[in-house]
């Protein structure tokens, strides 16, 4: 089998969304089970509590964070990136460390093409929604997305973000 990612030291691949190699480049997997603290700012005003959603309406919210997830990696925008995290989270990383593995993402998969939700893990501390994806470099292999989330203060937010594909 011919390997096509080079290693990558573990120290690089923290926070935000882990790109094509090995280890989460885009997203601290490991550190959304140890916790959270809480957050005071709000994603967007809402009536109803995150935890009186449906799972189809938590979905629908999702969905569009992952929307601009993947828009923010295409852009290099550090601010919109975060706007859903967890104040933990937006700490955690530089503009240049998020804008190299935006571009080390984009050199070894290529650009964001489709996905498929394929369900949520539910959890004590978050919950693990999941999808499948495509990407230009690599339009034969899925890849998975990661994307754990918590309620903070009635809201859903982003503890972690990562894209697996392996």
């Amino acid at each position: 089998m011919k390997k096509i990612f080079k290693s990558i030291p573990a120290a690089a691949l923290s926070v935000l969304l882990s790109s094509c190699v090995s280890g989460d480049l885009w997203g601290d997997a490991e550190s959304a089970a140890g916790g959270a603290e809480k957050n005071q700012e709000k994603a967007e005003p809402s009536t109803d509590p995150a935890s009186q959603l449906s799972d189809n309406e938590k979905i629908a919210i999702l969905e569009k964070y992952l929307d601009e997830l993947l828009a923010s990696v295409k852009t290099n925008d550090f601010n919109l990136y975060f706007k859903n995290f967890t104040k933990e989270h937006k700490d955690k990383i530089s503009q240049s460390d998020f804008k190299q593995r935006n571009d080390l993402l984009t050199e070894q998969c290529g650009e964001y093409q489709s996905r498929q939700f394929m369900g949520v893990l539910k959890k004590q501390i978050f919950d693990i929604y999941l999808w499948k994806a495509r990407f230009s470099k690599l339009p034969k292999d899925d890849i998975l997305l990661r994307m754990f989330v918590m309620e903070d203060e009635g809201v859903l937010k982003v503890y972690a973000f990562n894209v697996k594909p392996f």
